[in-house]
Order: structure tokens, then C-alpha cells, then sequence
């Protein structure tokens, strides 16, 4: 038995995994105000999320007025 094919994630997809992980925890769990209010440490946890949910991003080459970061 094979794996699905992996398909591209719709906007409206990734939209909704990044609103979800920047409200709560993988275990459900509303997030503090420490964390909603630390920028750095939310971007840990919508990483932590997205990698849980199995969203694959793909880094292309940096376009001319992007300088491949991010951030």
C-alpha cells in the first residue's frame, strides 16, 4: 500500500493551519499571553505546528527584491 501523492497546499489551507497554531498548542491547549505576545516564540510554535500537520514548504530562489529570508 502507497502513500497518497503529495499535492500543493492551498492558500486557504496554510491559512488556517498558521490561524490555528498561532491560538493553540498541538495539544489543543489555548496559548498564554507570554507566547501570544513574544513574536519569535510564536513563529517557533506555528513552525513546530506546520511540521506536525505535515505541510511541506518549498523555498524557491530569491526573487531580485526579496533576499531569500523570510523574515
Amino acid at each position: 500500500m502507497s502513500a497518497p501523492p503529495l499535492t500543493s497546499a492551498r492558500p486557504e489551507d496554510l491559512r488556517e493551519t498558521v490561524f490555528y497554531a498561532s491560538r493553540f498548542s498541538p495539544t489543543g491547549k489555548p496559548h498564554g499571553t507570554r507566547l501570544r505576545d513574544d513574536p519569535e516564540g510564536m513563529a517557533d510554535a506555528v513552525v513546530t505546528y506546520l511540521q506536525l500537520a505535515t505541510s511541506l514548504i518549498f523555498q524557491g530562489p530569491p526573487t531580485r527584491q526579496h533576499s531569500g529570508r523570510i523574515c
